[in-house]
């Protein structure tokens, strides 16, 4: 049996590090049906809505951009009307064994080919559908005219017993899960929430709050023994005039004696985990029945963060609907229009280095994990009609932010032992064993057994390795990103720095 040591605030940190989802109500009843029953986090995203709202509207995020990309609201194009994704998360490790997402487009039917060229997979058929094998290990289905599902990972009997099994199914999931499914909050637009009922164990806890400082040894078992009683946590972003954030934590019992400390408990997690969200730290704390809540404002870089977490498979070009420099959409720009989707691409960026430049370089372990979510949002900026050469720059800040992510949280033994974990070892053994409903499997790598000990060891290492290097990334971006200005700047006879 999975021995289940986790720490409480390791699983605060986590519904953080996925925090992206929207206030359901009953819209979300359909999509729901594709989660698997085994699923233990559910997130949901009300698009339209965030972009309909009173900051969308006076700030043009449908239309504008770089407006939308500065306030952390790009997450999405203005096509999308809601999102939603299931997982179930191995919580210890934060490690994903199997991820569905839902996403429903407003607007003309999806053309899937056309998607194909812009994330370069290959069109398949699966399950009589057409779907697109993605390069990050997923499969993209067209389901209908306005929805596409995906499957992560992308093995074809699984997605095709998934397809065949939920495509006429209702929805699933547990009690806790359907619950949010049902919450209906109109002022909440992104939501998320984590089924963690059975996970904790009490002596465990006790331990861990003991050894992190988070709570006086004193008071560590009636600590402990309240947190035994969590059954989830649901997250959301409220974007109406203002954005604000909030944490709902729901107990079997009375949580009054985690309220004094649960604030406490949470940061101290997140900078673990290197999750942190500055704003969290301005939160204020309330309790009522069986619930604990943060509440508090939100940043543009507190929702970037956030925004950074959903990965968004129907991108669609807004540089036509810029305001910044008139660039057109056609397929092969004029120099002018080159130079101004380049200076763009750049910019955007630029923005995102930016936020890494203002933190203090012994702090970076505090927000490693946003390193590899903000790669993949450089991933997701449109490269239509910009210059190779900052498209090559892009490459390489994403692929230089997951060194750093990589090097701060891993190392290659614990990389190797996350993939025999789920059941993707390679030929040195181990199960295929993807967690829909087989259970984990830890196998071998390179004729090795590994257990969790030797992960979080080799985790340590990891981080202490990363911690060295980090600096020295971020340093030889700037210099790559002076170069590249400079070359730009000299083809086109204007300003890129």
């Amino acid at each position: 049996m999975k021995n289940t040591k986790i720490q409480f605030f390791t699983l605060l940190a986590f519904c953080i590090s996925l925090l992206s989802v929207t206030a359901a109500n009953a819209q979300f009843d359909e999509a729901a049906k594709w989660v698997p029953e085994n699923a233990n986090c559910l997130v949901m995203v009300q698009a339209e809505n965030i972009l309909n709202s009173a900051i969308g509207r006076r700030e043009n995020w449908a239309t504008d951009r770089s407006a939308a990309f500065r306030s952390g609201a790009s997450f999405f194009p203005p096509t999308t009307k809601r999102i939603l994704m299931g997982s179930q998360i191995d919580f210890e490790f934060m490690d994903s064994v199997f991820h569905v997402g839902v996403f429903e487009k407003k607007g003309s039917e999806i053309n899937l080919v056309e998607v194909s060229k812009r994330v370069n997979g290959n069109i398949a058929t699966i399950g009589g559908k057409q779907a697109l094998e993605l390069p990050n290990n997923s499969y993209l289905i067209k389901v209908d005219n306005t929805t596409l599902v995906t499957m992560t990972p992308s093995n074809r009997q699984m997605t095709t017993r998934w397809l065949a099994k939920k495509s006429s199914g209702r929805m699933s999931v547990s009690p806790y899960l359907a619950e949010a499914v049902k919450f209906a909050d109109e002022n909440a637009q992104v939501i998320v929430a984590f089924d963690l009922e059975g996970v904790l164990d009490p002596a465990e806890i006790e331990k861990r709050l003991v050894e992190g400082g988070s709570v006086l040894e004193v008071s560590a078992a009636s600590v402990a023994k309240t947190l035994s009683t969590l059954r989830g946590v649901t997250l959301g972003v409220t974007v109406n005039d203002r954005i604000s954030g909030a944490i709902k934590i729901d107990f079997s019992s009375d949580p009054s004696a985690v309220t004094p400390v649960c604030k406490a408990i949470l940061i101290s997690a997140l900078k673990k985990n290197g999750l942190m969200i500055d704003d969290i730290a301005t939160w204020n704390v309330s309790s009522s029945g069986n619930q604990i809540r943060l509440s508090g404002p939100m940043t543009s870089e507190g929702f970037r963060q956030i925004g950074s977490l959903v990965h968004q498979p129907l991108e669609d070009d807004m540089h036509g609907a810029s305001s910044g420099g008139g660039a057109t959409s056609s397929a092969e720009p004029t120099k002018q229009n080159m130079a101004t989707r380049t200076q763009q691409y750049l910019g955007d960026i630029d923005h995102i280095l930016e936020i890494q430049r203002r933190k203090k370089e012994e702090q970076l372990d505090t927000y490693a994990k946003w390193f590899d979510r903000y790669a993949r949002q450089i991933d997701g900026i449109s490269i239509l009609g910009v210059d190779p050469i900052a498209i090559d720059f892009g490459s390489y800040v994403g692929n230089a932010f997951r060194d750093i992510t990589g090097d701060l949280n891993t190392s290659n033994l614990s990389k190797n032992e996350s993939v025999a974990s789920q059941g993707f070892s390679g030929p040195g053994g181990g199960r295929w064993n993807y967690g829909y409903g087989y259970g984990y499997g830890y196998g071998t790598v390179n004729g090795n057994n590994y257990t969790r000990d030797s992960r979080r060891n080799a985790s340590a290492l990891g981080t202490e390795k990363g911690m060295d290097k980090k600096g020295d990334v971020l340093r030889q971006i700037d210099a790559k990103e002076s170069q590249v200005k400079k070359a730009l700047t000299e083809k086109y006879q204007i300003n890129f720095k």
